[in-house]
Order: structure tokens, then sequence, then C-alpha cells
């Protein structure tokens, strides 16, 4: 049954029907019983998100809720088995290589809402132009009004020459765009707050394939700024080798 479900807007006034086959794949992060990250699923047992969003944390801080379209409520809760966070990874010196795994106690096949995203060859490329789909709980306004949303929102986000976040006068000097990260966005709607480690979707011929993950952007939320997301096909072959999908 399709969803109704938001762009992430200044106002709630425009909606989108969700395609199913894109938020089943859509997983929450919850520390203390509130969701701080998304993430994605891509097998039984293995969990797709951003490094950051597990350096703070052990294994056992984190619960992840598969299947539900609300934040913080119905779907299955799971319990962490291990968190891995990509080794050349560290967010006291920048946000490259912002790429993590979670490991989980029981399968997500429990739950028979969840489908499990594609994901792209090692050294794929996202052509500029691309029209790719990012998805989350997160704030919909600036400066964090309102909170994050209480339900599943999705919006488009097109790929941008790297030069476009690099030079953008509300982001020069935060981060270097490198090999590893694609810029994205599309003109008032954004990923923000409480998006962070969410999938970046292509959608094309009923199939669904992870792009990229939320990884930084301007804090306060303006909806004319892109997005910066990890290139998952940077890492495909260490996804490989950790989890042998």
């Amino acid at each position: 049954m399709p969803v109704v479900c938001s762009f992430h807007v200044q106002t709630d006034e425009h909606y989108i029907t969700c395609d199913i086959t894109g938020s089943a794949r859509l997983l929450a992060l919850e520390y203390g019983g509130s969701l701080f990250c998304g993430s994605s699923a891509i097998g039984d047992y293995w969990v797709l998100t951003a490094g950051h969003c597990l350096y703070f944390f052990k294994a056992e801080d984190i619960k992840v809720r598969a299947g539900s379209l609300q934040q913080n409520q119905n779907g299955t809760l799971h319990e962490v088995a291990e968190l891995i966070s990509h080794p050349k990874f560290d967010m006291s010196l920048d946000v490259d290589n912002d790429i993590g795994l979670i490991k989980l106690k029981d399968p997500l096949s429990s739950n028979p809402y969840v489908k499990y995203v594609g994901l792209p060859d090692q050294g794929e490329p996202t052509p500029i132009g691309s029209r790719l789909v990012v998805a989350g709980w997160g704030c919909t306004k600036p400066y964090m009004e309102g909170g994050t949303s209480p339900v599943l929102k999705k919006a488009y986000a097109d790929v941008l020459e790297p030069t476009k976040c690099e030079e953008h006068p509300m982001m020069t000097g935060t981060h270097v765009v490198s090999n590893n990260m694609i810029c994205a966005m599309q003109e008032g709607h954004t990923a923000y707050k409480g998006d962070s480690g969410g999938p970046l979707f292509d959608q094309k011929d009923g199939k669904v394939k992870q792009i990229g993950i939320v990884s930084w952007g301007d804090y306060l939320g303006h909806q004319s700024i892109p997005t910066v997301y990890a290139k998952v096909s940077q890492f495909r072959l260490w996804i490989f080798l950790k989890t042998n999908i």
C-alpha cells in the first residue's frame, strides 16, 4: 500500500507518494529510544550507514528499527552485535571515508516489510546530472525548527560537480570534496540533521541501488545548499570483504 511522504522543503505542503521499494530498505538508528541517524538494509545481518554515526558509540548503545515509516515506533527493533567503521575514517581529522557497517544479532528477514538495497560495483561512476532520491526522518526546516520528522520523507537530489559543494559560500573551507564523495541537491530540498547515514538511491526499472550515504553539508539546513554524500562505489570491495555481500 502506498504511503504519503513529503519532500524536504521549508513547508510541508508538497507531497509525493513514497515508493515502497525504496522506503522498505531504509532503517533508523536509535540511541536511548530516539532516532539519531538513518541507515539501509544490505543483507540479513548487515546495515550500511555513515562512519560518523558510529563514532561515539558502542554496539550495546544502538538499536536498529526496521520496517517502519514512523519515527521511534512500529516495525521491529534489532540489537547490534558489532560496529565497523572504515579504517581510514577519523572524524577528528576530516569526514573522508565516512562509511560504516552494523552487524545485527538477529536477521532482518524476520521483518516481512524489509527489503535489501542493491549496491554498485567497485568504481562504478555516477554521471553528473543523475537524478537520485534521498530519504530520512531528518529536520525539514532551517535551524532545526520543529525538530526531526515523525514520518519518513524523501526528496530528489541531482548529482553536481564537486566544485559546486566546495565553492558554495556557505560551505567554503568546511571540508574538501574528495573522490570518495558525491555532491548533490535540488533547489528547495536538502538532507539535514537526522538524515545522516541514510541512503542516496538510484531507482530505475523497478530496481533500487544505493549510490551514496548522507555525510555532511550546511549545518543550518538552508534549502538551497547542496549535501555531500559518501560514494558507495568507492567502498564496494571493503563492504564485500567485511560482509561477504
